[in-house]
């Protein structure tokens, strides 16, 4: 792994960026946050072993804030733990290669967190555009903010947009991702469970890029992000007593696991 660390003193934010093959887009991506109204930042750019020409695009950029550290391949959980552990401000802002930040995003967030020391995590509305940057649709979702509204989103799990997520950094260098499972989401069950405070912005202050190869983007690949959803809230489960399980999780929520072992179990027969 190499670093190459800019000039840039005492960052209030830092954004983690990885990128991993995505050289059609991760120019955008960058210039997005460099064109941000809030400029107290680093922004940590971590190649994660591209095998296109993404690192030669964010070569490209020649600005004090980047932070760029190109690294072997690890994974996606692993790359995002590279950058918590080197980040330097107050708080941790995720962004994605492929999506675009409005141009007051961090400073929306920041003023947000600045005016509520008590929350810990903040996120935001999104729009979702095609390749071509074409609008798809405004999403609009509720963030959940305890396990008594939480237990009953037993199917989609957490509404919170990754993307958007800026955590007080403190916190986010405490819990970190892992690679089991699902790892944004994952996180947030630990920061829940936590008692750490949430809250969503309710404004449109990112553009989330859904691609051919997106896994929500069909019906299929839902299905298949859906399972992927339950897998990681039943891993999460094991490590909960049996007492907390049941507090956590109404009746409705554990019918439906056993009908989907049924489910298997009479596939997997057939």
């Amino acid at each position: 792994m190499s670093i190459n660390k800019t000039s840039q003193a005492n960052p209030f934010v830092s954004v983690v960026l990885p990128v991993y093959n995505c050289e059609k887009f991760v120019g955008i991506a960058i210039e997005s946050i460099l064109n941000q109204t809030y400029s107290n930042f680093e922004l940590i750019i971590l190649n994660d072993g591209s095998t296109d020409k993404s690192l030669q695009v964010i070569n490209l950029y020649n600005d004090e804030r980047i932070k760029l550290i190109d690294k072997k391949n690890s994974g996606l959980a692993a790359t995002l733990n590279d950058g918590i552990a080197v980040a330097t401000g107050k708080y941790i802002a995720r962004m994605d290669h492929d999506d675009i930040a409005h141009p007051q995003r961090l400073e929306k967030q920041v003023i947000y967190m600045e005016n509520h020391p008590e929350i810990d995590l903040t996120d935001t509305l999104v729009i979702q555009i095609d390749e071509e940057g074409n609008e798809i649709q405004k999403v609009h979702k509720k963030m959940y903010t305890s396990w008594n509204e939480y237990k009953h989103t037993y199917v989609r799990g957490m509404n919170a947009f990754h993307p958007t997520l800026m955590v007080k950094a403190a916190v986010m260098k405490e819990f970190k991702y892992t690679s089991k499972y699902y790892e944004d989401y994952y996180l947030l069950l630990q920061l829940i469970n936590a008692g750490k405070s949430f809250y969503k912005i309710p404004e449109f202050l990112l553009q989330y890029r859904i691609l051919s190869t997106s896994m929500v983007n069909t019906d299929v690949n839902s299905s298949v992000f859906i399972k992927k959803v339950i897998k990681t809230k039943q891993e999460y489960l094991k490590g909960l007593g049996a007492k907390e399980y049941f507090k956590l999780f109404n009746i409705k929520f554990l019918f439906f696991l056993q009908m989907n072992k049924l489910k298997s179990v009479l596939k997997n027969a057939g």
